[in-house]
């Protein structure tokens, strides 16, 4: 009977600090988790805004396409001749319009970069949260 009550005493002693440490580990445990729903709702921001932005920037990027065809067609006067002010300004115009044109192309480009990116972020950070 004595041996069976020292082991459990043993026992004992050897549990209290392994309790202690359960006990001060969830306040660390619950601090990460905030951070994590913190830095998951950020990305969840981040990637409607980038949405948003993507959508706005096909949106501005068809119609100046539209206004680059409706401005590429020769102007023509009721004599049937071309007139020289009008194709000087659509040169013009269609120049300017064309630099714009790539400009918002590239952003469009770096914009759906970001939203590739931070798709797989998404994924890393779901994965993460799960473990």
């Amino acid at each position: 009977m004595e041996f069976v009550e020292s082991q459990q005493r043993e026992l004992e002693g050897l549990l209290e600090p392994l309790e202690q440490a359960a006990t001060d580990l969830p306040p660390t445990q619950q601090h990460a988790d905030a951070e994590r729903e913190a830095i998951f709702q950020m990305c969840v921001n981040t990637d409607l805004e980038l949405g948003q932005l993507l959508t706005d920037l096909r949106e501005m990027a068809d119609r100046v396409n539209s206004i680059t065809s409706d401005i590429s067609e020769p102007k023509i006067a009721y004599d049937g001749t071309v007139s020289d002010s009008a194709s000087k300004s659509t040169l013009g115009s269609t120049n300017v319009i064309g630099q714009v044109t790539r400009i918002l192309n590239s952003h469009m480009h770096s914009l759906s970069w970001l939203n590739q990116n931070t798709q797989e972020l998404m994924e890393k950070l779901k994965f993460l949260t799960a473990s």
